[in-house]
């Protein structure tokens, strides 16, 4: 893995570096062509257009890495979350299914499964809130928590069958914030 990636970079300094040659090339043809009059080559140089010149070419060669390595950045996080969310999303929806499936679920179940998805979702959310996109999955995964531990509970199992319409729409909710999350990731990267 470690391998792949080194080369991977190689390729993307040989593909720079070469980028950088043919642009540099294209400026001095551009530059020798402005300086030909009538098919004679000006022999002064003026110092003032040439150090503008060089100076534009580094500032443009400075802006183009901010931009690539900010570009490479924002693409890491992106598909470092996309292979956290797929999971934990499909998790969710056989959980909902479930739920939206049966009458009942055992309390314990249902307490690891929330524990879990809630530790992910903090990890998450402040990944999410360092590429400045909003979630709720937080606030969201906990009221639906509380509206299936506020149903009738025996023996260590729930029984949500008169509220079931109410819990399964704050479970879409949940789901529907996967969806938005998923959105707000392909517009950013």
């Amino acid at each position: 893995m470690l391998q792949k990636s080194k080369s991977l970079s190689t390729k993307a300094t040989d593909k720079l570096i070469l980028s950088l040659v043919a642009f540099t090339l294209g400026c001095l043809a551009t530059y020798f062509a402005c300086e030909i009059e009538y098919l004679q080559i000006n022999p002064e140089v003026n110092v003032v257009e040439s150090l503008i010149a060089v100076l534009s070419i580094i500032i443009g060669i400075y802006i183009v890495v901010v931009l690539q390595r900010k570009q490479n950045n924002n693409q890491n996080h992106y598909n470092f979350l996309v292979t956290r969310l797929d999971p934990m999303w499909s998790e969710y929806n056989s959980f909902l299914e479930q739920i939206s499936q049966t009458d009942t679920v055992e309390l314990k179940k249902l307490q690891v499964f929330i524990k879990q998805f809630q530790s992910r979702t903090n990890e998450i959310g402040k990944l999410l809130s360092s590429l400045n996109i909003e979630n709720n999955f937080y606030t969201l995964s906990e009221a639906f928590r509380n509206q299936l531990e506020n149903s009738l509970h025996k023996n260590n199992i729930i029984f949500y069958d008169k509220d079931k319409d109410s819990i399964v729409d704050a479970g879409k909710k949940v789901s529907d914030e996967f969806v938005k999350v998923y959105l707000s990731l392909n517009q950013k990267s």
